[in-house]
């Protein structure tokens, strides 16, 4: 058991790196080709563009459910009737995107003083480009479903690193044969995604799909799982709205300094997606441990994986604060200075640590529960943003803004934890444990990261 998902574990983990890579190369290759006021057009084009996966709202989570007992009882027909009907419902969530969020991109146009000397169709079309590109994050969500049924995650990590790789050798082509040219670089971006992803579906990545599937049958099965998208939909945006929403609020509320914002919060972001690619490995096998009533595992998930993603985010934190003078000279040519993208650096960290802890809490909560309890979380912190966090950054400025979205975080990961334990089936005395573990491993976290880089 452990070693397949040490296995799984691994290759999320793999992947997670070439998150880092691309995001890091990305962002290296972007400095290399634009001027600063270019660059934070760019970024806030790439930003917009970054709010696809909330539109994935946990399309893989739920097929991944749906798929675990249909695997379990050999029900072929199913499992194909299951991902076509995903598939279908990726094309119009995909749709959905592109109109929710060209229409955000007009009104940050009118809004953001990062944005004044930049003419409307210029940026509207940058993000557009750019959101088609980042489409391929829904489109994948299914087969990448039908891998994590199956605990074997090692072709996800294939066909990402292929998507990844063809996508940052595109840019780097960009910069060196358009360089400064805003939309001849998002094109070349978004050619790059596709091409990768043709690759890899045709390679490594072959969906499994029902061709025999009858009308009736995939209309049921696309309302079936419709119905429990509808709560994960809520609960992964409001778990995700915060992450990928930061540089739009950023870019109002300090736009000074939001070059400097833009870099710690691309470098933070490796740091959360690892955490993330760490716990998506978890989803089967929760899902395996709780359907089977394996109550020793599942308390030994929730009592030991805190504790070593706490380890490796505060790790990987401060080993990125640690090399900034370096990263900034060398990988960012200076665009914003080391000690200000440090300080925002320390305040997204103390979000992340607070965010990323629950994760197996979370995972138990998407292998079991519905309705208001799988989603109460999420509507928590999303609360503490819009009635305490946004007031207070418009009063008091960013860092006041980014503070009270850490306590928002807190706040959400206390409720993340209380609400999964309740999910989990243990004993009064188990639960107990485990959350007072859980607290002391937040607090612990907190405070190391606070000492060593506030």
């Amino acid at each position: 058991m452990w070693s397949r998902f040490g296995s799984n574990a691994l290759a999320n983990v793999l992947t997670g790196g070439s998150t880092v890579v691309f995001q890091l190369g990305l962002t290296w290759l972007a400095t290399r080709s634009f001027d600063a006021a270019t660059f934070s057009v760019w970024s806030l084009a790439l930003s917009m563009a970054g709010l696809v996966p909330l539109f994935t709202i946990n399309l893989s989570s739920v097929v991944t459910r749906q798929l675990v007992p249909a695997i379990a009882a050999g029900r072929q027909r199913q499992i194909g009737l299951v991902i076509t009907a995903a598939h279908r419902l990726g094309i119009g969530l995909a749709l959905i995107a592109i109109l929710i969020i060209m229409g955000a991109a007009a009104g940050l146009h009118r809004v953001s003083p990062a944005l004044a000397s930049t003419g409307t169709g210029t940026f509207l079309m940058a993000v557009l480009l750019l959101t088609i590109g980042q489409l391929w994050q829904i489109t994948i969500q299914p087969t990448m479903a039908w891998h994590y049924a199956r605990e074997d995650n090692w072709p996800g990590v294939v066909a990402l690193l292929l998507i990844r790789m063809i996508a940052l050798g595109a840019m780097w082509f960009a910069t060196r044969a358009l360089t400064g040219d805003l939309l001849a670089t998002a094109l070349c971006l978004t050619a790059g995604y596709w091409t990768g992803m043709g690759v890899a579906y045709s390679r490594t990545f072959k969906p499994k799909l029902d061709p025999t599937a009858t009308f009736e049958g995939l209309k049921q099965q696309i309302i079936e799982t419709t119905r429990l998208l509808r709560w994960f939909a809520i609960w992964s945006v409001g778990m995700a709205a915060i992450q990928y929403g930061l540089p739009q609020v950023m870019s109002v509320l300090g736009a000074a300094h939001y070059n400097a914002f833009y870099l710690a919060y691309s470098l933070n972001l490796v740091v959360s997606g690892i955490a993330a690619a760490i716990g998506s490995a978890m989803l089967a096998p929760v899902t395996r441990f709780v359907a089977s009533g394996n109550r020793s595992a599942t308390q030994q998930a929730l009592l030991h994986l805190p504790i070593a993603i706490a380890i490796i985010l505060v790790g990987m934190l401060f080993a990125i604060q640690w090399s900034m003078p370096f990263l900034v000279t060398h990988w960012s040519h200076g665009i914003a200075s080391a000690p200000d993208v440090n300080a925002y650096l320390f305040l997204l960290g103390l979000q992340t640590i607070a965010r990323s802890l629950p994760i197996a809490f979370a995972m138990v909560m998407a292998s079991r529960t519905t309705g208001l309890r799988l989603v109460a979380p999420s509507l928590l912190e999303l609360a503490v943003l819009l009635l305490a966090a946004i007031p207070l950054g418009y009063f008091f400025g960013e860092r006041v803004f980014l503070l009270a979205l850490t306590g928002a975080g807190i706040a959400a990961a206390l409720a993340t934890a209380a609400t999964g334990l309740r999910a989990a089936d243990l004993e009064k005395s188990d639960r107990r444990r485990v959350f007072l573990r859980f607290v002391a491993t937040e607090i612990c976290a907190l405070t190391v990261w606070w000492s060593l880089a506030g």
